[in-house]
């Protein structure tokens, strides 16, 4: 299963009110650089529109082989290596819901972001529509371990440039 380790999720802004302004959620922060966000493009080991966040640590070790395209194409140049870490299979899991996902901030590890010394990326859901799929933040316990799961609705997008849609 060729699961990308995108980058560090450092804060979250959440509400139970699906129509609440950014200024009116709570904040979800986390440690820089503790929190890595893992995606799934092909959508095999977690639904493609789903993001887990678990605490991991990205380190050089064995260069990854057969590199899927989408990882060449979000990574760039930089080198690409395989990483050990148990995912939860995101269905099984009874997860308790932290609110709606209003805004992620993230550090985005690419290419790009190495060469251009770029700052850190935050990506707002835009607010409540009836006709629009609304991001939402859950979290579990698995294994003694804190996880989080950003459900993004079935029609998100999510590619090498980054949370496209919602």
């Amino acid at each position: 299963m060729s699961v990308l380790a995108k980058g560090y999720v450092f804060q979250f802004r959440v509400s139970d009110d699906p129509k609440a302004r950014l200024n009116e959620c709570r904040e979800i922060n986390f440690a820089r650089f503790q929190w890595v966000f893992l995606h799934d493009p092909q959508g095999r080991g977690i639904p493609s529109c789903q993001v887990v966040i678990k605490r991991g640590r990205m380190r050089p070790g064995t260069p990854a082989q057969n590199v899927s395209r989408e990882a060449v194409r979000y990574f760039g140049d930089i080198p690409i290596y395989e990483m050990d870490m148990r995912i939860p299979a995101t269905r099984q899991v009874q997860w308790r819901s932290l609110g709606y996902c209003r805004q992620i901030y993230y550090d985005r590890i690419s290419e790009r972001m190495l060469t251009t010394g770029q700052d850190p990326f935050q990506h707002p859901y835009k607010a409540y529509r009836e006709d629009y799929e609304n991001a939402a933040l859950g979290v579990a316990t698995i294994n003694h371990e804190r996880v989080y799961l950003l459900d993004l609705g079935p029609s998100c997008i999510v590619n090498e440039r980054g949370f496209v849609k919602p």
